[in-house]
Formats: structure tokens, C-alpha cells, sequence
């Protein structure tokens, strides 16, 4: 295509039909839909908000991860924006643990079979935090809980974003449903 601004090449996903991508990369359990949103905070104050930031320049975004077949997009977008708030209020960007939020928040999410981020940050708060993806790495499948990994503050790492979420900042998670995030430092 000539003057464009892209281009284009053979990846992965070239030889699959419409219909074979959508079920192999996009899922969503029916649970997802029942989310609680009496957290709705509004705001008439909205002047002071930039036209746009690139949070990758500013070094609050990790590296492009692939989930393979799991449909687990809850998760990666959930320690996505975690990890970004962290790098923003702390100055470190911590890689966190999609495969914790993937085997152990059964609550509302369904692992590999979908969930939504809403239930991911409060499984997240509910735990005091989340461990890093060094030290429970993702399998790209769904596993068993490991509860050691949960409960044991073993890092350094691990310790600052468990402070972080229990004294820095509160996340209304209905918020990115807007496509925008609220934080608000207490």
C-alpha cells in the first residue's frame, strides 16, 4: 500500500478465518456481566486532564506479552494498569503476576475462560496485593492455586505493592469501563 503509514506482514494469526480467531483469543465467562458498580465515582472537573499522555515514554508500560490461547485478556489488562499506577506513584515498574490473577481469582473470573479487570483489582485488594511475574510466572494454561506463592511476602517487590495498594492509592474499578482511571492518594 503506497504512502501508508503501517505496514503489514505474516504473523501468528494470518491463517486463521474471523471466526476460528474470535475462539481461540477472545473470551469472557457469562459471570463477568453480574459486576457490582456502586463504586461509580463522577467528577463535573474534568478541565485539567491532558488531551492525551504516552505512558510508554514516561516508562510505565512493560514489554508486549502474549497470552497464546489462554483468555485471560482480564488479567493481563488488570497488572497492566497496576503495574502503570505503581511505576507512576512509586517510580519502579514492576512486571506482576497474570498467572496468580488466572489460577487463584476464581471468584467471578474463570481463568483461561475470561473474567473482567473489575474483579481482578478487588481479588488484588482482597489479597493485599500481588505477587511479581518473576516469582510466579505465566504458563500461558490455567493451573492449581499455588497458596504459598499468595501468602508469602516474599519480596521485597511483592511488599511494596502490598502497601501500595493498602495505603497509597484506591482504584474505582468501574472507572475503566469508561476508558479512564481515577486514583486518589490518601
Amino acid at each position: 500500500m503506497p504512502n501508508s503509514s503501517f505496514t503489514l506482514s505474516l504473523n501468528a494469526f494470518a491463517d486463521l478465518t474471523h471466526h476460528e480467531f474470535k475462539l481461540s483469543r477472545l473470551g469472557l465467562s457469562a459471570s463477568a456481566f453480574n459486576f457490582d458498580r456502586r463504586n461509580v465515582l463522577e467528577s463535573d472537573s474534568l478541565d485539567d486532564i491532558p488531551a492525551s499522555i504516552d505512558w510508554r515514554r514516561k516508562g510505565a508500560v512493560t514489554h508486549v506479552e502474549d497470552q497464546g490461547r489462554c483468555g485471560a485478556c482480564w488479567a493481563f489488562a488488570a497488572t497492566g494498569a497496576v503495574e502503570g499506577i505503581n511505576k507512576i506513584v512509586t517510580g519502579s515498574l514492576v512486571s506482576l503476576s497474570k498467572q496468580e490473577l488466572i489460577d487463584c481469582d476464581k471468584t467471578y473470573n474463570d481463568g483461561c475462560g475470561g473474567g473482567l479487570m473489575d474483579y481482578a483489582y478487588q481479588f488484588i485488594l482482597d489479597n493485599h496485593g500481588i505477587d511479581t511475574e518473576d516469582d510466579y510466572p505465566f504458563l500461558g494454561r490455567e493451573g492449581q492455586c499455588n497458596k504459598q506463592k499468595v501468602t508469602v511476602q516474599s519480596s521485597p517487590s511483592l511488599l511494596s505493592i502490598k502497601i501500595l495498594f493498602s495505603f497509597s492509592l484506591i482504584l474505582v474499578s468501574s472507572a475503566f469501563s469508561n476508558h479512564y482511571l481515577i486514583m486518589l492518594h490518601i
